[in-house]
């Protein structure tokens, strides 16, 4: 298996639920492209596993190996996801920086591609992670 490097921050860019992307992807024929997801299912934010993490997604394109993709559903282009989305963001990203010692950074998508995705607030935030990550590191 190959070593997880980086995540990959994305929102899903609708205001769709997690069962109506799900609906969708399934009408496609399509299998998630996340290895996990950010949202409310039933009124409370959730974590939901989508792709086994080394499993290769199709989130960024051309560059999916050692990488594991992250939607936060919403479209948060204009609008900040709310607190307790954020508060299970965190837990999710301090969980797999934890199983996957190897990852050194938390790139928003749109580092990698030209795309809004996945807007301001999260591009902040991946931005705060990696200045965690690197005191983090320097420590062990």
């Amino acid at each position: 298996m190959l070593p997880i490097e980086e995540l990959i921050l994305h929102h899903s860019g609708s205001t769709a639920t997690w069962l109506e992307l799900e609906r969708w992807w399934r009408q496609q024929n399509l299998r998630s492209y996340y290895h996990w997801l950010v949202g409310y299912v039933d009124g409370s934010p959730q974590i939901i596993k989508g792709l086994q993490d080394f499993k290769r997604g199709q989130h960024i394109k051309l560059m999916n190996t050692h990488r594991i993709g992250i939607c936060v559903i919403g479209d948060y282009s204009d609008l900040n996801p709310d607190r307790a989305l954020m508060k299970k963001l965190d837990v999710l990203v301090y969980f797999l920086v934890e199983e996957h010692e190897k990852i050194n950074k938390i790139s928003p998508h749109n580092k990698h591609y030209d795309t809004i995705c996945p807007g301001p607030y999260l591009t902040q935030y991946a931005k705060e992670w990696n200045i965690f990550l690197k005191n983090v590191k320097r420590g062990r």
